[in-house]
């Protein structure tokens, strides 16, 4: 089974290589979009390797995992001057999105990378889902790490919150992590 796999992976990155090589990505805006795909990938990679087969995370855990990966990890074709492209939002909040999580608190650290010149941003969220009994008087809570001199001071400031605060004592229920462009 692992030997199928790898050979079609090594299929997929072959005919994605000839298409770069031969022009099927004729504009630089698809190229740039297929890149910044690959580059996310390639993040969400990172994030299944360290996550392992592991059901969830604690918070301290997913906090430390996404400061580490922002710190270490730079999306390749991303300009780093400016610091709006490429940041990271916790958020949470008790939430009911009509989906198979039902009414649920959500404790997100989510991870945003425009492009220069770029349509909508991409995103990649690693979320854990608690029962929401234990946060019903939390109220939702959303800011983001470029309100931050760094993202160290941008984790102390989530530990100080009171979702983080509940969740840390609590055990969640399931993860997820999942990449879109917004």
């Amino acid at each position: 089974m692992k030997k199928i796999i790898i050979f079609v992976l090594l299929a997929m990155i072959m005919c994605l290589c000839s298409c770069l090589k031969t022009g099927v990505f004729d504009n630089d805006r698809r190229k740039e979009d297929f890149q910044m795909k690959t580059a996310f990938y390639d993040l969400e990679n990172e994030y299944r390797k360290t996550i392992g087969e592991r059901d969830f995370l604690s918070a301290d855990e997913l906090i430390d995992l996404a400061i580490t990966l922002f710190k270490e990890i730079e999306v390749e074709g991303i300009d780093y001057s400016e610091t709006l492209n490429d940041m990271l939002l916790c958020q949470y909040g008790v939430y009911d999105w009509g989906d198979e999580n039902d009414e649920h608190f959500s404790f997100d650290i989510t991870r945003q990378v425009s492009k220069p010149l770029g349509d909508e941003p991409y995103q990649l969220s690693l979320r854990l889902i608690f029962e929401p009994s234990a946060f019903s008087k939390i109220k939702a809570y959303d800011n983001w790490s470029s309100q931050f001199n760094n993202a160290d001071d941008f984790a102390v400031h989530i530990r100080s919150t009171p979702g983080y605060a509940a969740a840390s004592k609590a055990t969640a229920k399931s993860m997820q992590l999942t990449f879109e462009q917004c």
